[in-house]
């Protein structure tokens, strides 16, 4: 583990300190905002929060404390700390202390990177390894989302939950899509599955953008982070990003990705890339730190988004690191990488019986990527899309090597390449200690990659050049000295052993600087189906788009399709160019098992059975205390369907019917989340499961929908009654309560149709109590809730009780038709007593204690019409 950073300090701070004006200190943004600001007219009231880099957090904490200061947050490894301080203190005070070596404007948090829904986890093949390989779906690792407060009740983290102490208490619906993207175990429905639903998930406050403390890694085991937010363009080495270098020294199996950002259209107006629109745009400088994945985003048809923010970091380095799919935001395309974290540590595990190092899942990750555009690294797409399933692969098959190098000594390893390889990607990284802040260059330790092919050639990683003039100019071979992600790439490679070395260039003292690295390869002529998958999403009559992965570069296919059981291929598109790696197609609105068929060079590719049909919506019909009744809609006549129930953690098959209803028992459900999904009839294909409500608050309750009666306009009560299903049901009958029993009032036929109406034709004046009441074929009733209409009668006025005790309320029923309408109340002689202004037709008043007698209330509506009378007895 190293501990550097002290060492760095004394360097910097050493007899310079004392030559250079406090402000030199400071990040080109603070120095920038002190130049433009007349610091001597600071006033004392103008505060802010301030993020500064101490030599002693220990002591520079009493300090605060004995000036008053508050700490917002800190990360005592890397010294950082955010205190709260104001403008004209901080200049002339804070900033002269010596244990102060950098400061920065301060953040409690940042906003985040939006990302809408537009799930889809087929652009980085997570969907084929979640068919194709289940086991792997990031068990063992618990995944951190570092923002506001998931929703931790969500089904789809349903006994996944880490309880976080010390997470923030406001749940927000940002990061509850994030959770849900990276770890989300589709229970609710197939679009809130993520990357890894085998981990755990935890809540980290992200409050002033510094890391956990190493308890909190270490203490819930958190293996993955990630940080969907961002700030504006903040083009430095600054403290944030010395933290997250410093916390992943200290927690090297930690794995933190950030998001791009969204600004990738904007122009940095600091730094090297200076009005450089389109480039330089990450947001914050956290992202400048070289121990962390940066990710930018890609759409549905790889292509990168213009909205995803474009590297190079400050000082030249790659950035973004890799793309994944975030059709709306780099939030997105972040969480599913940290879901791909997640699973590619599982793999690792059951290889190596060890938990990878946070360098070793970047080389895998990176190393696995499918190249886009001009070939190897650039400043838009990183190192490539990401590829989950070649990611799998690559541990599983190929090559992950470990290793430390000290300086000017070499490490070699030897590979043994088979025969008909298209392409050889061998990927090495490193976590670098921290730089100090303001560093011109962030690289301390400087590891270099070659490789030696079976006949002596030694080649060069790739070495994107980050000159200003030469950004859109394709990576060349060459020594890269300001990266700690290197990669060698090599075209058609003879089968043979090849040695990959790793030389330490530039490593200060005796240590040595651990390292891993990935060794992949492309077979020759290969084409693979990555969609559809069985239990694929195609709806009939809907448009779908086909994925597959191929060295057949520049090659052009046929495209078929065939129902099973037919040997009849029918053309879908007789020349597909096969490198785009999709084609879209509108299905055909039918029912049936079908595959999908490429032919190229006479060869013949084809997918997995999958199933066409419609989509399939799961309510409830009635939800008794002893059973309920679920109801779909039918596929076809002939297909069968599966129920899945909620289980401990996951939707789990526990029934298959040809029927499109069933009723269970309540008591043998204790989770009442269910699904359904269709089956042809012979057995070949499934659909997707249907979304999984709560039975319990889906659809109508035991039975009843809804019941209600209303008044209409010619003083008649008119009842309906909505129910769910006339299933088990005998007889309906309407009631009405009737000096305080229960009185028949009308039985109604087994409807047709909902809802079932009845009319009391005559009402009585004051309160009238209506309910339904279900007869069933067991011989059990079911009752709707009570409905209770008041009718003022013929009159259109009634008060009542009547009479009624001193200080009690009384009830009004009046018919308004015209504004600034007003009751009042006399007693036998005219004085007024009481007077309310009205403003609904039913009133509660709240009468005085008034001496029994005869009282006359009046209704007025201030228009000079003659007002409408009564009389109310007020008894002891």
């Amino acid at each position: 583990m190293y501990r550097l950073l002290p060492f760095l300090f004394v360097l910097w701070t050493t007899g310079l300190t004392a030559q250079i004006h406090v402000e030199q200190k400071c990040s080109p943004s603070l120095q920038r905002y002190w130049q433009k600001s007349d610091v001597r007219k600071l006033q004392a009231h103008e505060t802010g929060l301030f993020t500064v880099v101490v030599s002693n957090v220990a002591s520079f904490e009493q300090w605060a404390l004995n000036n008053g200061l508050a700490i917002v947050a800190k990360h005592s490894p890397s010294g950082v700390v955010v205190i709260q301080d104001n403008q004209a203190h901080f200049h002339d005070t804070t900033l002269q202390l010596s244990d102060v070596l950098f400061a920065d404007f301060g953040y409690r948090n940042a906003r985040e990177e939006t990302s809408v829904p537009g799930h889809n986890l087929y652009v980085n093949n997570i969907a084929w390894v979640q068919r194709k390989l289940p086991q792997f779906n990031g068990m063992g690792t618990t995944l951190s989302i570092k923002e506001y407060r998931f929703d931790s009740t969500d089904v789809d983290f349903y006994g996944r939950y880490v309880p976080s102490p010390g997470s923030k208490p406001a749940v927000d619906a940002h990061p509850t899509l994030m959770a849900t993207l990276a770890v989300g175990a589709g229970n609710s429905n197939p679009a809130g599955r993520g990357a890894a639903r085998g981990s755990k998930l935890f809540s980290s406050d992200y409050e002033g953008l510094l890391p956990d403390a190493n308890g909190v890694y270490e203490g819930f085991d958190i293996g993955v982070q990630n940080h969907s937010y961002g700030l504006g363009i903040e083009n430095y080495y600054g403290a944030n990003a010395l933290a997250y270098d410093q916390s992943v020294v200290e927690n090297p199996g930690v794995v933190h990705v950030f998001s791009a950002g969204n600004i990738g259209i904007d122009t940095p107006t600091t730094g090297t890339y200076t009005g450089m629109a389109g480039f330089a745009n990450l947001t914050g400088n956290f992202k400048m730190a070289k121990n962390i994945l940066t990710v930018g985003a890609v759409d549905s048809f790889y292509q990168v988004t213009t909205f995803s923010s474009h590297g190079p970091a400050y000082d030249g380095r790659t950035k973004p690191d890799l793309v994944a799919f975030g059709n709306d935001g780099t939030s997105h395309a972040a969480a599913l990488v940290s879901g791909a974290a997640a699973v590619v540590r599982q793999v690792y595990y059951e290889k190596a019986d060890a938990w990878p190092s946070s360098a070793a899942v970047r080389a895998v990750l990176l190393g696995s990527a499918d190249d886009l555009g001009a070939s190897g690294p650039d400043f838009t797409s990183g190192f490539g899309n990401l590829n989950l399933k070649k990611a799998v692969d690559l541990v599983q098959n190929q090559f992950v090597g470990i290793g430390d190098v000290a300086q000017s000594a070499t490490v070699e390893y030897e590979v043994v390449i088979p025969a008909n390889v298209q392409r050889l990607k061998t990927t090495l990284c490193w976590n670098d200690p921290p730089a100090i802040p303001n560093a011109v260059s962030a690289l301390i330790n400087d590891l270099d990659l070659t490789i030696r092919t079976p006949n002596g050639t030694v080649l060069s990683p790739w070495a994107p050049d980050p000159r200003p003039d030469s950004l859109l100019v394709p990576a060349r071979s060459g020594r890269d000295s300001i990266n700690n992600a290197e990669q060698v790439m090599l075209e058609w490679p003879a089968p043979g052993a090849y040695k990959i070395i790793v030389k330490g260039n530039k490593i200060p003292g005796n240590s040595a600087q651990p390292f891993a690295f990935a060794a992949a390869w492309d077979t020759a002529d290969h084409f693979e189906w990555t969609s559809p998958l069985g239990s694929h999403d195609a709806e009939q009559g809907k448009e779908a788009v086909l994925r597959w992965e191929t060295t057949l570069e520049h090659q052009k296919g046929r495209l078929a399709w065939k129902t099973t059981g037919s040997d009849v291929w029918l053309t879908i598109d007789p020349e597909v160019s096969l490198d785009p790696g999709f084609k879209k197609w509108t299905l055909p609105d039918t029912f049936a098992s079908a595959q999908v068929r490429m032919r190229v060079n006479g060869q013949d590719y084809v997918s997995d059975t999958f199933l066409i049909g419609p989509a399939l919506r799961l309510h409830t019909v009635f939800f008794c205390p002893d059973t309920f009744m679920l109801v779909w809609n039918q596929a076809t006549t002939d297909a069968q369907y599966k129920l899945w129930v909620l289980g401990d953690n996951y939707l789990q098959p526990f029934f298959t019917t040809p029927d499109t209803v069933v009723v269970l028992q309540t008591e043998d459900y204790p989770q009442k989340r269910f699904a359904v999904s269709a089956l042809y009839a012979d057995g070949h294909a499934e659909s997707n499961t249907s979304s999984a409500p709560d039975a319990s608050m889906n659809g109508a309750e035991c039975y009843i929908n809804s019941f209600y009666a209303v008044l209409n306009e010619n003083g008649q009560i008119e009842l309906a009654l909505n129910l769910g299903t006339w299933y088990g049901l005998q007889g309906i009958r309407f009631e009405k309560r009737i000096n305080g029993v229960w009185s028949f009032l009308y039985d109604a036929n087994l409807p047709s149709a909902f809802p079932v109406t009845y009319t009391d034709e005559t009402p009585d004046q004051g309160t009238n109590t209506y309910r339904a009441r279900l007869i069933m074929d067991n011989g059990g009733t079911i009752t709707s809730t009570e409905e209770t209409v008041y009718y003022a009668g013929p009159s259109g006025f009634l008060l009542w009780p009547n009479p009624v005790q001193p200080g009690a309320s009384i009830t009004l029923l009046a018919s308004l038709t015209d504004d600034n309408n007003r009751f009042a109340l006399y007693d036998w002689m005219g004085k007024r007593v009481m007077d309310v202004i009205l403003e609904n037709n039913q009133t509660i008043l709240k009468l005085p204690y008034l001496p029994p007698g005869h009282y006359v209330w009046a209704i007025n509506n201030g228009t000079g019409n003659k007002p409408e009378r009564g009389k109310l007895v007020v008894v002891k």
